[in-house]
């Protein structure tokens, strides 16, 4: 008897397909997202970059408004860098 259901949605904003499946026994939802290479490793960059720029503002003890401010700029930046990018 067939007891798994899959289902694959594509979102086009993320970047990236996400991918479910149900167990028909247990009733456990299993979710995945299947994202290119490419993009997870300049994701991961950027969290990086982006928490090395926090903490070097934070070491400077600029005031948080001031670092959020820089920080979201940055990543406005690094968004639509991925945004563009061909993976």
């Amino acid at each position: 008897m067939y007891t798994e259901r899959t289902a694959v949605g594509l979102d086009v904003h993320a970047r990236s397909t996400m991918a479910w499946a149900l167990d028909g026994v247990t009733g456990e939802v299993f979710t995945e997202r299947l994202v290119p290479a490419p993009v997870r490793q300049r994701g991961e960059q950027g969290n990086r970059r982006l928490h090395q720029r926090w903490a070097a503002l934070d070491a400077r003890r600029k005031r948080s408004t001031i670092a959020v401010v820089a920080v979201a700029r940055e990543m406005s930046g690094w968004c639509w860098s991925l945004a563009t990018m061909d993976p």
